[in-house]
């Protein structure tokens, strides 16, 4: 956790299925989260079952089916809390970038290598 001089509070920790990065402000005596559109996720990592990826975070447009133990990079997720499903931004070993729904286990892997879901 880090306090900045203007008050701003950033923290990273886990959530559940990757570090998540936040920020927080002090508004009217209240902690409350600034927003982000997106969470970093940073993991490489491969496939452990068949993915296919896709132009929008809509799962439209498919733009590769990508196989068993192929190498990917989990650059982004649409949310940061505890969940066993949600949507990624994954690259490919080739520098696709396209969106998944991707399923974390609990505590264990499924779709994705040591993508789990480690909560309560």
């Amino acid at each position: 956790m880090f306090i900045t001089g203007s008050g701003a509070i950033y923290c990273s920790g886990g959530e559940g299925t990757f570090d998540a990065r936040k920020k927080f402000k002090i508004i009217n005596e209240k902690l409350v989260e600034i927003g982000q559109p997106f969470y970093y996720v940073g993991l490489n990592t491969k496939t452990l079952r068949p993915i296919k990826i896709y132009e929008t975070v809509d799962l439209e447009n498919e733009l590769a089916s990508l196989p068993i133990d192929y190498p990917v990079e989990i650059l982004l997720s649409t949310r940061a809390f505890n969940s066993t499903k949600g949507l990624y931004l994954v690259k490919t070993k080739f520098g696709l970038i396209g969106w998944a729904e991707l399923t974390a286990g609990q505590y264990t892997d499924v779709d994705i290598k040591d993508l789990k879901y480690i909560g309560d």
